[in-house]
């Protein structure tokens, strides 16, 4: 019963994920309460393994920490290669950088538009504090 209970709570942390990136469209460098369900997963596989030895009870404990440590690879190691930190990162006279983005009334802005005006204030919500 606990193996079920250990496989159910991998999935909810999956499922849980998969809405917050698809529909909610949030995505969080550390999403905690996915890691606090697959660590509970794996903490519940445990306990069955410890109370009743089996192979089920050990795919318990195998499968939520693989998910666990693929989603901590994928978001601290994978993203980190891809998006590296620094590759933005201005420094004091340096150019800002062109981009076209989506305004308040989803309509295209391009930073070009604002060439020859002196200053300008950019904001960039991240949407996930």
């Amino acid at each position: 019963m606990f193996a079920a209970i250990a496989f159910a709570l991998v999935v909810v942390g999956g499922a849980l994920w998969w809405v917050t990136l698809r529909f909610l469209g949030v995505y969080r460098r550390v999403p905690v309460e996915n890691y606090v369900i697959w660590a509970l997963a794996a903490g519940v596989g445990l306990y069955a393994l410890i109370h009743e030895p089996s192979v089920v009870n050990g795919a318990a404990v195998l499968v939520p920490t693989v998910v666990l440590g693929l989603a901590a690879w994928h978001l601290n190691v994978s993203a980190n290669a891809r998006f590296p930190r620094d590759e933005v990162r201005l420094r004091v006279g340096d150019r800002f950088p062109r981009f076209s983005l989506p305004d308040s009334q989803r309509r295209p802005f391009q930073s070009e538009s604002l060439e020859g005006v002196s200053s300008a204030l950019y904001l960039f919500y991240r949407g996930d504090w």
